[in-house]
């Protein structure tokens, strides 16, 4: 149930990004990329450490954030949680300032790997959850995203035809993986006949979409080249 959730607000926000693309909206697009790429690199590593007890963990931590906002129904219930996460700190050596890191980004702790050498690990999203996807190299892009959040003067004075490019190929780039897990997802929930029909399906379009997104990513380049030149 988490991994669907999470794959069907993935695609929602995607569909989002199409949207504001269509409408002129590039900045507002790549910002929502952000979002976008944070929930993949979730969905990632939930997917692939699912033998582990990875989910049961993400849920404590989401009811952790559930206390921290005074989200709980009781206040007998939130003292119990922040003297639970309290102790997770002090196990890990995290002092009280790094509280918040931890509800947000502790629950990578169910990861044996991780648990084992949690000294390694910052609670972060470019140290723990973008490194753990295997998506590091989506940094710069992510900073950049998140500068556009912050109303930098680069959203005031961005270059809409280059955030369209950027926007169009991370968007390319994040279904493709998406769809990885999708098919990863669905081959364990349907039955055969139906494995087969997607198979059909995807035999059509995956190839296009491919096709298509090389075609953007030379536009891109010739793009770039032609700013470097001016």
């Amino acid at each position: 149930s988490l991994l669907n959730d999470l794959l069907s607000k993935s695609v929602s926000i995607a569909n989002c990004i199409l949207d504001l693309l269509t409408n002129g909206h590039e900045t507002e697009a790549f910002s929502c990329w952000r979002t976008l790429h944070e929930c993949e690199c979730t969905l990632i590593i939930l997917n692939k450490y699912k033998n582990e007890n990875i989910f049961d963990r993400y849920l404590t931590h989401m009811k952790y954030g559930y206390a921290f906002k005074n989200g709980l129904s009781t206040v007998e219930e939130t003292d119990k949680i922040f003297i639970e996460i309290k102790e997770n700190l002090k196990n890990h050596n995290l002092k009280s300032k790094d509280m918040k890191k931890y509800i947000e980004y502790g629950w990578i702790y169910g990861i044996k790997e991780v648990e084992d050498n949690y000294s390694s690990y910052k609670l972060n999203f470019r140290d723990s959850i973008e490194y753990l996807a295997g998506l590091s190299s989506y940094n710069k892009r992510y900073e950049l995203s998140s500068e556009i959040i912050h109303s930098t003067p680069i959203l005031i004075y961005s270059n809409k035809e280059y955030f369209y490019h950027l926007t169009l190929l991370s968007l390319y780039e994040s279904f493709f993986r998406l769809e990885k897990v999708f098919i990863d997802i669905f081959l364990t929930k349907v039955n055969q006949e139906s494995i087969l029909k997607y198979k059909e399906l995807r035999n059509v379009y995956y190839s296009s979409l491919v096709g298509i997104y090389k075609k953007e990513s030379e536009l891109f380049k010739v793009f770039q080249n032609h700013k470097l030149k001016k």
